[in-house]
């Protein structure tokens, strides 16, 4: 197979024999359980096969939409159905405008409560792309790993990636941080709630955060660059990295959050990076465990409020 990977430096035989592998398994769409020693630059050679399956199959994809210029060559019916298309769009476009034209003026008179109402109707964008690598690592620390061996691959265009990470490591709203007592999960959510507006993060700010997606699909950054950056411009960075998932080649994220997985473009590749503990998580996400001092406490809890709320 002759693809001109984007390897920095030479390769061995080795790499190259993995890099093929893992390009005809995307290609292909089957599934691949491949393995190599440490030290042999699986990622690396993991990303520059992926980045060069992105690249080709978006353009495949723009090769395949039908671009006819010369109107003799087109067929009447297909004349007149990509001009009743084309009426249809228009149509939507201006409705659009006009929405977002009457949107604006409703909210001139106070700017605060204008960008309060636009956080309240901002509704999450769908996946915009069909071709993305959900790239899953097994820890946290390692997404930093994967950022920093992207950025050495040179491919004919940029990639394009974001990073899924958990409110904890996200969080730059430093009152819910520096909260102990605080559930981050539960502390964000009441801030946002669309019934707080007094107590609303500050972070939380659809204008700022729309910034930022748009910054992380430009440039390529770990969880550290990206609560910089938030600070920076004032914008959530866990919102942001929603919303830029929608629109980059590559997602990172910890097989942690991976119970969810966003939602798959319709050629999406996924990648379980050291994959040997699979079976054990997998076991994980699916038990519980409880102690008997759990059940014990929850026994005496229940006679408690039993006692104190039905009589």
């Amino acid at each position: 197979m002759d693809v001109p990977y984007s390897f920095p430096g030479a390769y061995y035989p080795g790499q190259l024999a993995l890099m093929n592998a893992i390009h005809a398994a995307a290609q292909e769409g089957k599934l691949a359980f491949l393995e190599s020693p440490t030290g042999t630059g699986k990622t690396l050679s993991c990303l520059c096969a992926l980045s060069e399956w992105v690249i080709g199959a978006n353009c495949e994809n723009q090769s395949d939409v039908p671009q006819k210029s010369i109107l003799s060559q087109t067929p009447i019916d297909e004349m007149v159905l990509m001009l009743s298309q084309r009426k249809i769009l228009q149509d939507v476009q201006r409705q659009k405008d006009l929405k977002s034209r009457r949107i604006l003026v409703r909210k001139e008179k106070n700017m605060l409560e204008r960008e309060e109402i636009l956080q309240e109707e901002e509704e999450p964008e769908p996946n915009d792309a069909e071709n993305q690598v959900i790239y899953a690592t097994r820890t946290h620390g390692q997404i930093d790993q994967v950022v920093r061996e992207m950025r050495k691959i040179h491919n004919a265009r940029p990639i394009s990636l974001s990073i899924l990470a958990s409110r904890s490591q996200m969080c730059i709203n430093e009152s819910v941080v520096n909260n102990r007592l605080s559930q981050i999960d539960e502390e964000c959510a009441y801030l946002n709630n669309r019934g707080n507006r007094k107590n609303k993060c500050q972070f939380y700010n659809m204008r700022k955060v729309n910034s930022l997606r748009n910054t992380i699909t430009r440039v390529q950054m770990n969880i550290e660059d990206l609560c910089i950056e938030g600070k920076r411009q004032g914008a959530c960075p866990y919102y942001a990295s929603m919303q830029a998932s929608a629109k980059t080649d590559f997602i990172i994220q910890s097989r942690k959050n991976t119970s969810s997985l966003w939602p798959l473009g319709s050629s999406s590749v996924i990648v379980f990076d050291e994959a040997h503990n699979i079976p054990s998580s997998v076991d994980q996400c699916n038990s519980s465990q409880i102690t008997l001092r759990e059940l014990i406490a929850s026994q005496v809890a229940f006679v408690m409020a039993r006692e104190r709320f039905i009589r």
